[in-house]
């Protein structure tokens, strides 16, 4: 199974719904897609209209199984607003509430962490899948850009890390 996690602010919402036809239309498609948001931000005052918001975007897919959404409570005394490090945080909390320790324990998923700003290219979760299938309990890291300055150029560049060294593709 195939988790893609992201971690998003109020203002950038609306943009997600881009993110999920992106990955929806991947050649290998995540089993789900868990967003992170937290209850408050501090650029954003105590405004909680936002978990409203992106609880009505994506209805039909949190109906249908697709979407997750991971809600941080910043009042609660074992959680913090830690930005784009939440990304972790709700892939963690997604399999510890839905009790699939022993599943991901057994390599029997894949956490693949993504930007909310971003248009994937289609094949870009099959190539961190295939690494990470061949390098099991692994980091594999991975960027790709796009630049239309005098020629048309996509480029992606993996690494993989495995007990704190780069090893080669």
């Amino acid at each position: 199974k195939i988790i893609v996690s992201v971690t998003t602010i109020p203002t950038r919402i609306k943009g997600l719904t881009q993110l999920v036809e992106n990955l929806s239309s991947s050649t290998i498609k995540p089993d789900k897609i868990v967003f992170t948001i937290t209850n408050k931000y501090k650029l954003f005052g105590d405004s909680t209209e936002h978990i409203e918001n992106i609880n009505t975007l994506f209805k039909k897919e949190i109906d249908e199984g697709l979407v997750y959404i991971n809600l941080i409570d910043i009042d609660k005394e074992e959680y913090n607003d830690y930005g784009p490090c939440n990304k972790w945080i709700g892939a963690y909390e997604y399999i510890k509430k839905n009790e699939f320790m022993d599943e991901f324990e057994n390599d029997n998923y894949a956490v693949v962490v993504l930007d909310d700003d971003v248009v994937y290219h289609n094949n870009y979760i099959e190539l961190l899948v295939s690494k990470h299938n061949l390098n099991k309990r692994s980091v594999i890291t991975g960027y790709h850009s796009y630049s239309n300055h005098g020629k048309n150029t996509y480029q992606m560049y993996v690494s993989i890390y495995k007990e704190n060294k780069r090893i080669p593709l």
